[in-house]
C-alpha cells in the first residue's frame, strides 16, 4: 500500500507540530537538497515531492546542488580515496609518458618510486643519478657516501682562523 503525498503531508505536519510548508522550509534552510528532503520526509518518489515544491514555489528555498549538505558530505567521504577507474587512469597516464623503470632489490619501479619506498629525498636521488648515471646502487644508497661522511669543510677553512 503506497502512501499518498497528501497523507505524508498530514503525518509530517502532525509529528512536527507545525505546517508541512514550515517543515519543508526548515529542511531547505538547514541546507538539504530537494531529493534529501523528500527522503527525510518519507516520500517514496522524489519526483512527486519535486513537482509539489515547484507547484508551490518552494523550490526557490533550496540551495544550488553544490551548496547542499549532502553534496558537501559526499565530497568529504570521498577525500583521499581512489576508485578503480582513477587508479587505472593513473597507470595508463604513467605508461603513456614512457617513464623508465629500473629493477632494484627485486622491485621494478621508477626512480621516484624507489626513492619514496626507501625514504630518500628525491633531490638527493636525482643529483646522485646525474653524477653516476646508470648506477642504481649509488643513487639509491640509503647511507652517506664516503666522500661526505663526517667531513666538516668549514672547520678548516682559512676564514675560520
Amino acid at each position: 500500500m503506497t502512501t499518498t503525498s497528501y497523507t505524508i503531508q498530514h503525518q509530517v505536519a502532525k509529528e512536527a507540530g507545525t505546517s508541512f510548508r514550515n517543515v519543508v522550509r526548515f529542511y531547505a534552510e538547514e541546507g538539504h537538497s530537494i531529493a534529501e528532503t523528500a527522503l527525510l520526509l518519507g516520500y517514496s518518489s522524489q519526483s512527486a515531492f519535486n513537482r509539489l515544491c515547484h507547484r508551490h514555489g518552494w523550490h526557490e528555498w533550496f540551495r544550488p546542488l553544490t551548496e547542499t549538505l549532502g553534496f558537501k558530505r559526499s565530497i568529504e567521504q570521498r577525500k583521499g580515496k581512489s576508485t578503480p577507474a582513477m587508479v587505472e587512469a593513473a597507470r595508463k597516464a604513467t605508461e603513456a609518458r614512457n617513464v623508465p623503470r629500473y629493477e632494484y632489490d627485486g622491485v621494478t619501479d621508477t626512480l621516484t618510486g624507489h626513492a619514496k619506498r626507501l625514504g630518500l629525498p628525491l633531490r638527493r636521488v636525482y643529483s646522485r643519478w646525474q653524477k653516476h648515471r646508470g648506477d642504481l646502487d649509488y643513487a639509491l644508497f640509503v647511507g652517506v657516501h664516503k666522500g661526505h661522511a663526517g667531513k666538516k669543510v668549514s672547520q678548516d677553512h682559512n676564514w675560520r682562523i
